[in-house]
């Protein structure tokens, strides 16, 4: 049997299995193994659409949106670094009649924590974002994109090679104590093999 749980069931288990084992002759030194997976997702689980508004404040330099699960425009050109792609300014990012496929996708870490017994395996999982920064960086976009109403906006001030400043979105590693939970002391926390899954439309890249 699997048995999913949520955070607060999960560590309640893990003590009463300790308490258990001490209470059947065990000593304060039993120690309990929990296994920990950290896999890399980006199958579009996440999107601008659907963040709280205190965190898609960290967007609002580059995207817009009327509301919460309402669609999510491009305010200004910038780069999607971490997909590599370039975004022009009116371009829908995230479209309220598809919440489920953003075209700007979030990638984010799927933590797992499991311990097995009696044949019986417990599982608690939960998602961690990856952080966005949005910096100014001199790049080069595609040339069929210089002749878009970017390069129109700026007009003859953009260099021949095709450089220009550019805003550039970046989705930085989370901090390492995000994928911590407040297990027992006892508790021995294995690091199995990190898997990476990329789930996704195939948007335009530079």
């Amino acid at each position: 049997m699997i048995y999913e749980c949520n955070e607060q069931q999960f560590i309640e288990n893990i003590v009463r299995l300790l308490n258990s084992s001490r209470g059947g002759g065990g000593s304060d030194g039993n120690r309990l193994v929990v296994n920990r997976r950290i896999m890399l997702c980006d199958d579009h689980r996440y999107g601008p659409a659907i963040l709280p508004d205190q965190e898609f404040g960290a967007y609002a330099g580059i995207m817009e949106r009327k509301a919460l699960k309402r669609s999510v425009y491009a305010k200004i050109p910038f780069i999607d670094e971490f997909h590599n792609r370039f975004y022009d300014a009116g371009d829908i990012l995230h479209s309220s009649s598809s919440l489920g496929t953003p075209r700007l996708s979030i990638p984010y870490y799927r933590v797992e924590y499991s311990f097995s017994l009696w044949g019986n395996s417990y599982i608690y999982t939960f998602d961690v974002l990856f952080e966005p920064e949005v910096v100014i960086e001199k790049r080069r976009l595609p040339s069929r994109r210089r002749g878009s109403r970017t390069s129109a906006r700026e007009g003859s001030s953009a260099p021949s090679n095709g450089s220009m400043l550019v805003h550039v979105l970046r989705f930085n590693q989370p901090d390492e104590r995000m994928f911590s939970i407040n297990i027992p002391k006892q508790v021995i926390v294995l690091d199995v093999k990190r898997m990476i899954r990329t789930i996704g439309i195939d948007n335009e890249k530079i």
